[in-house]
């Protein structure tokens, strides 16, 4: 029988060394920001998939996962391209 309530391992292992690095590293603040910014965009993350598997279709979370997904490739490939031509001009 499948237990329920119990998340994956590796999600909460992120999550939590994310949060006690927050607190327990001496770094700069771009650092601290960085790391709030992250488990900020997880929770807003799980917040929206929960929200999206609740009131929509079993299929709505992975439909917003794989525009989510596009957007960043696309965004990632035209960063990489503009700085590739900077650094040729």
């Amino acid at each position: 029988m499948p237990r329920r309530g119990r998340a994956d391992y590796a999600v909460p292992a992120i999550r939590d060394l994310t949060t006690a690095g927050l607190f327990t590293d001496r770094t700069s603040n771009q650092v601290r920001l960085q790391r709030v910014a992250s488990i900020l965009s997880m929770m807003t993350g799980a917040l929206a998939g929960g929200l999206l598997l609740r009131h929509g279709q079993i299929a709505a979370p992975l439909w917003a996962a794989a525009v989510v997904h596009a957007v960043c490739a696309v965004a990632a490939d035209r960063l990489r391209r503009r700085d590739t031509a900077e650094s040729w001009g």
